[in-house]
């Protein structure tokens, strides 16, 4: 098995990139456990495609084992039908790789519209555009956050429709949508102001908006269900608002209705670094897949 390693890695040079940038002395070691069985099977003339599948194989399951952080796995190959035994988790690294970096790539997406439209007065109509259907924007637990039945989205629809009629004009113009959403046994409205109003927005007059939509939703739900006892959260998205008030005391207001407020710009930073990690994954997998790609 001596040079085993060094083979491979002189052969194909994608490998030795991938190898060169383990970070931990024990990923290297367990990578040269690997690549030292590979090295040392017989692949017959013509093979050479076969050879490449294998490497392929191998360096997913590997970084599948690394996720799990269950490489001790690797010590127990010895043989081509061992190397064939780890190649089945690559199947599931492979689908589960491109299925993260789907998602990834489009969450990615939508966090870099919604930063590029800080600076102009786009920003209202992109996250109107996104807000409703992303609300892991608004907290990462709300992965599958729903509509609700159609009869209810339209009687919750009808009812938010009367109350917003009956409000003063600066408040109904102020608005650009008022939605609702239910994640994780929570019911959630979701209020989008402009981002200049023509009014500056304070937390008295947040707070009486919201209580007629939180009555009204409450109302109905138990109209439904007598007995429920809806959770409903009601999110603010605001752009300028009265200064002599901070997001605390905006949200110290909301309690009551297990409310509070994001401001444009804070809800795009606090995205980002929310999914910082997530978003550093994504770029480990595009490395990943071009070195795979080039294998």
């Amino acid at each position: 098995t001596e040079g085993a390693t060094e083979k491979v890695l002189g052969e194909f040079p994608a490998v030795k990139e991938w190898y060169d940038a383990l970070v931990s002395d024990s990923h290297k070691t367990h990578a040269q456990k690997l690549f030292r069985t590979i090295g040392t099977l017989r692949f017959d003339d013509g093979e050479d495609e076969k050879k490449r599948t294998l490497i392929r194989s191998s360096i997913l399951a590997f970084e599948k084992l690394k996720i799990r952080e269950n490489l001790s796995l690797i010590d127990r190959i010895n043989t081509a039908d061992d190397i064939e035994l780890i190649s089945v988790f690559s199947e599931l690294s492979d689908l589960e790789a491109l299925q993260y970096y789907d998602i990834a790539s489009n969450r990615l997406k939508v966090i870099r519209e919604l930063k590029g439209k800080i600076q102009n007065n786009d920003l209202e109509k992109v996250l109107q555009k996104h807000i409703f259907d992303n609300l892991w924007l608004l907290n990462p637990s709300w992965e599958r956050a729903t509509q609700a039945s159609e009869y209810m989205e339209q009687k919750i629809g009808t009812l938010f429709s009367e109350i917003s009629d009956k409000l003063p004009r600066e408040q109904r113009e102020g608005r650009i949508d008022i939605g609702y959403r239910t994640a994780g046994g929570k019911h959630i409205i979701v209020e989008l102001k402009r981002y200049r109003p023509s009014y500056k927005i304070n937390p008295f007059t947040l707070a009486e908006q919201i209580d007629k939509y939180f009555s009204a939703l409450t109302t109905c739900l138990k109209n439904s269900d007598p007995n429920l006892n809806p959770y409903i959260e009601v999110i603010c998205i605001i752009g300028e608002f009265d200064k002599n008030y901070n997001r605390e005391k905006f949200d110290a207001h909301l309690s009551n209705y297990n409310g509070r407020v994001y401001p444009y710009d804070q809800l795009v930073e606090e995205a980002l670094q929310s999914y910082g990690q997530y978003l550093s994954r994504q770029q480990s997998i595009g490395k990943l897949k071009s070195i795979i790609d080039r294998i």
